[in-house]
């Protein structure tokens, strides 16, 4: 289960393999989010706004907020570092593989100290520029059924290890009222989370 405590292992390092496109959609996404979105965001990646407006200016992001947007707009992280097109294919598998490839990532090489040759190259032609990406659209998932949303997270629930039913009794309460305010809010773009949010509000009804 990814947590608050699991993003703060993370190293605080620059992911973004392209500068301009992670400056234009970290800005895109910071501010398609409402308080508690942009709220959920900077609790998780235990930083300020400050720290996001420099990712937005400067292009750089750290697998830390990238893996914090992820989890509370449930969107592919890969899509905010620049290497993917698109926002969707999110899951907690892509995000754990996310999270260690960022943190496990090795250092570039030194560059060859050897003499460069004394011929002059031939000059290589402008590059054609490249087309500016289209900003990304969420859109909200269709509510499925209620009945089988039940069904289906009891199963879940039933599959629990005795180590992650542990984690969940021991859990702070300000941690749970975080987790509950970052469902509401991201039950509004994914089907999953939407059956969780909808099982959580028949649960305080009984």
């Amino acid at each position: 289960m990814i947590n608050k405590k699991t993003l703060e292992s993370l190293k605080q390092i620059d992911v973004s393999k392209d500068k301009e496109l992670t400056k234009i959609r970290v800005k895109e996404t910071w501010q398609g989010l409402d308080q508690a979105g942009r709220q959920g965001v900077l609790d998780l990646a235990g930083i300020t706004k400050n720290a996001v407006a420099r990712s937005y200016t400067k292009g750089n992001i750290t697998p830390r907020l990238a893996a914090a947007f992820a989890l509370v707009l449930s969107i592919n992280p890969h899509y905010l570092t620049g290497e993917t097109e698109s926002v969707e294919g999110y899951s907690e598998e892509l995000l754990t593989e996310f999270m260690n490839g960022k943190t496990n990532a090795k250092k570039k090489p030194p560059k060859s100290t050897a003499k460069k040759s004394s011929r002059k190259q031939a000059p290589e032609p402008d590059a054609e520029p490249e087309p500016e990406p289209k900003p990304a659209v969420i859109k909200p998932h269709k509510k499925p059924d209620k009945t089988d949303d039940i069904v289906r997270i009891l199963s879940k629930a039933n599959a629990l290890s005795q180590n992650e039913i542990s984690v969940l009794n021991n859990m702070p309460e300000d941690e749970i009222i975080y987790l509950v305010k970052a469902l509401l809010y991201r039950s509004k773009y994914s089907a999953d989370a939407n059956e969780v949010m909808f099982f959580v509000r028949f649960l305080l009804t009984i």
